[in-house]
């Protein structure tokens, strides 16, 4: 009777079926023999992994660790290829997390960015105790990343320096606009044909449409539903499209004359499109200063 109580007992601390634990991209390590309630607290406690005393910093193959939690019947999936592991170091990063956090609200911010939390860890075992943050060196091109490696420079009490070596990982969302039906190139992005949506930072890719140019922007070229919108998909509204009739002024010093003409190409404000005269026949290069009006320079 005592032993199917400790075979249940040892079932219900499984994952159910069907059920998968995911192995992180990071750990930290105090002692050199990791067991698998360091991985996950409710599974049956056995030894995973082996690291020398020596190491301060660890990589092995996720597949590895799959393979020691398989042998006692675990289903465990890995979030990425490569786990590392980093030994506890004693010092306080929230000055570190809190410049990190910084740095991506200052950037974002034009996409409502919301960070959720940052995480800072040694990349080296480091003792931090009575040396105080002078700076961090972060590189602009980690700010279009959600992990990464800085480093920060650090002081004691009587002026020596230092230079550490950190990794930080980002928790953040950003808003985002999407279209919400299929758009051919030149079609106004306005707030019937765009939706805003907040999604995980680690989708950037590049520079993403903005919601101030919601209604002053247009779809460079045909673009199905449901797609993210970045600075390389749009270009300035289309205000004057091929076929229109607008005004064309010509300013000769106090003189100003103005005739109509019909667009012979399409054209936001600022550019420059060809235009005709259908009086006199000729053609003239403008540009167009609003949806009416353009004038030759």
């Amino acid at each position: 009777m005592f032993g199917i109580r400790m075979m249940l007992l040892s079932l219900l601390a499984l994952p159910l079926l069907g059920d998968s634990l995911k192995l992180e991209s990071r750990y930290s390590f105090k002692q050199s023999t990791l067991y698998s309630h360091d991985f996950f607290p409710s599974v049956p406690t056995f030894p995973v992994l082996e690291i020398s005393r020596d190491l301060s910093l660890y990589k092995v193959r996720s597949s590895e660790i799959v393979k020691e939690f398989e042998k006692h019947g675990i289903k465990v999936e890995a979030k990425t290829p490569i786990i590392e592991f980093v030994k506890s170091s004693s010092g306080n990063f929230s000055e570190l997390e809190e410049r990190v956090g910084e740095l991506f609200v200052k950037e974002h911010s034009k996409n409502q960015i919301l960070v959720r939390g940052v995480q800072v860890s040694p990349t080296t075992s480091v003792e931090l105790g009575g040396w105080r943050l002078l700076e961090i060196d972060f590189d602009s091109k980690l700010l279009k990343r959600s992990t990464g490696t800085f480093s920060a420079y650090f002081s004691d009490a009587v002026g020596n320096k230092r230079k550490s070596f950190f990794r930080y990982e980002i928790d953040a969302t950003l808003e985002a606009i999407f279209t919400k039906e299929t758009l051919k190139g030149g079609d106004v992005l306005d707030s019937g044909s765009v939706e805003i949506k907040r999604i995980p930072f680690e989708r950037i890719t590049s520079e993403w449409m903005r919601k101030d140019q919601v209604g002053k922007v247009s779809v460079k070229s045909y673009t199905s539903p449901e797609t993210l919108l970045t600075q390389d998909r749009i270009i300035p509204k289309i205000v004057v499209r091929r076929g229109d009739v607008i005004r064309v002024r010509i300013q000769e010093g106090a003189v100003s004359l103005e005739f109509s003409a019909t667009a012979q190409q399409e054209g936001a404000v600022g550019s420059k499109i060809r235009v005709r005269n259908e009086k006199n026949k000729k053609s003239y290069d403008v540009k167009i200063i609003d949806p009416m009006t353009a004038i030759i320079e």
